[in-house]
């Protein structure tokens, strides 16, 4: 429960109540408007992690170092410069210095983290009564077929990738 008129209590400060419930190691779920480098910053001193909605995307935000390695991944995923050129952009642009490895890094432990995540959703559409809606597409990688699956309900979507058919 919690004051539903004056001081301190617009959206924010209710964050602030519900973050001090939190424990080290759970996960706040949180919309894009409390994506600040304050509430990460304070999600990182205090040891939870934050999913973080920003633009329609998800950030998995793990410690501090990654917070500003989050973005950067857009840099290497979405627009698709080089892993040895992502670090010399951001040097040129801001003056900040870290190696390709930081970032492959970074890339790793945010999967690894994500997994927990993603098999959840997973597990769950698999249990829905629902109706499950798929789509299956495919296209060459590296001279090999690959596969790309959808899975999805009112309420979760699951994307899944692969090498082999069998997913």
């Amino acid at each position: 429960m919690a004051p539903y008129r004056g001081k301190e209590t617009g959206e924010n400060s209710l964050l602030q109540t519900i973050i001090k419930l939190l424990f080290p190691g759970e996960i706040l779920l949180a919309d894009r408007y409390y994506a600040t480098f304050a509430n990460i910053h304070r999600a990182y001193r205090q040891g939870y992690d934050v999913v973080l909605n920003q633009r329609g995307q998800a950030s998995l935000v793990c410690e501090t170092a990654e917070i500003s390695l989050a973005p950067l991944t857009r840099l290497r995923n979405v627009i698709g410069i080089s892993y040895r050129k992502v670090p010399r952009t951001i040097q040129e642009l801001f003056g900040v210095s870290f190696t390709p490895a930081t970032l492959l890094g970074f890339e790793d432990k945010l999967a690894q983290r994500a997994t927990v995540v993603v098999d959840d959703i997973a597990k769950k559409l698999g249990s829905s009564d629902g109706p499950v809606h798929a789509d299956e597409t495919y296209w060459t990688l590296d001279g090999e077929r690959a596969y790309f699956w959808v899975h999805g309900n009112d309420d979760f979507i699951h994307f899944q990738f692969d090498t082999t058919r069998a997913g």
